[in-house]
This record gives C-alpha cells, structure tokens and sequence, in this order.
C-alpha cells in the first residue's frame, strides 16, 4: 500500500517517531493521532508530540479521553488496544493503516505476535478490510531502533520516554531504563566501531 494513508499513534517517544519518519520516508500521506487517556506522563509526551510533528511537518490530531483510573502498576492492561480502537472511533470513514512503534522485546501482552494478530483480526472486520494495522518495528530491538534514529536523522533529542511524567526523565522506570541502556549499546558500539 505504498503512498497510502497512515494515521499513527505518536506518543512522542522514540519508537512512534522513528515510524513517522519511515512511512514519511517512503512516501506515505502519514497522520499523527495523540491519545490523551489521563495517564501521569500524557501532558508531556504530548508537548514531545507536538515538537515531533512540527518537525516534520505532519499533522497531529489530539484524542482525549477522562475518567480512567490507574493502579500504579507499569502495564496498564486494555491499552494499545484501546489507543488502536480510538483512531477507528475518531474516523470512522477511514481507510488505509493505522500504526504505531510496537517493537521486539517488551514483555507486554499488548506488544506479542498474538495481541498483534487479534487486532489485525478485529480492526479488519470492523472496517470491512479497509483499514490495515502496520507495526515496521515489530521485529526490531530498542538498540535497533535507535541505530535506525540515528541512519534517518530522527530527532532522538526531541522525544520522551518516561512512566513517571516529570520533566526530566525519572531515570527507574521500565520506559527510561530500556532507553538508557539501549542509548549507551549503541554509542559505545559507535566508538569501538570507530
């Protein structure tokens, strides 16, 4: 479906952008979508989004959303499928592909090949096989993702990725110690490459 339309789920963390600067990349009419669920961390990873999208020039739709209430646990259960099934709700004459930046090695249930292929499942039955679901990074690792960042010139400075929602990164939660390790294999890789 090259130079087809793809509304994207930008939560300004590296993952969706470096899928908002692949499908743009490859000629894709790409839409950015941010789901504002009331989430600690939503405020600023929507400034993030916002900083993302002018970036590239690509349009950002925000999406909100009140009333959930969450346990203080890392997975909140329900959510990339519920953030999928708000684009389908949002547009409900849409066709083309919806994609986020699920990728290879989260223990989430919602980020596995089954999660995927019932979405895949559902979203076609409700749109009567006019909407795809599109993961490119599905088979990637965080370290993979970012070396990918850094061939496209992604804006790794630009993103966010962080469970607690303050300003500067919490440094523990799962979100920013994936992306620290993953940001020091692949710049310690760089200099012994070098």
């Amino acid at each position: 479906m090259r130079n087809g339309q793809v509304s994207l789920l930008l939560s300004g963390g590296i993952d969706s952008t470096a899928v908002l600067a692949y499908y743009l990349e490859n000629g894709f009419d790409t839409r950015a979508y941010f789901i504002h669920y009331g989430h600690a961390a939503n405020d600023i990873e929507y400034k993030h989004a916002q900083i993302v999208s002018e970036h590239y020039n690509t349009s950002l739709t925000l999406l909100r959303f009140t009333g959930a209430t969450y346990t203080g646990k890392w997975e909140i259960t329900g959510r990339n499928a519920f953030l999928i099934l708000s684009v389908i709700i949002a547009s409900q004459s849409y066709s083309g592909i919806i994609s986020a930046g699920i990728h290879k090695g989260s223990s989430y249930y919602d980020c596995n090949e089954n999660f995927i292929n019932t979405m895949k499942k559902l979203i076609s039955g409700y749109s009567e096989g006019a909407v795809q679901l599109d993961f490119p990074l599905f088979e990637m690792t965080k370290d993979e993702i970012i070396t990918y960042s850094k061939l496209h010139n992604v804006p790794i400075e630009s993103t966010y990725s962080c469970q607690i929602g303050t300003d500067k990164p919490c440094g523990k939660c799962p979100s920013c110690i994936e992306r620290s390790v993953a940001m020091r294999y692949v710049y310690n890789k760089d200099r012994v490459d070098k």
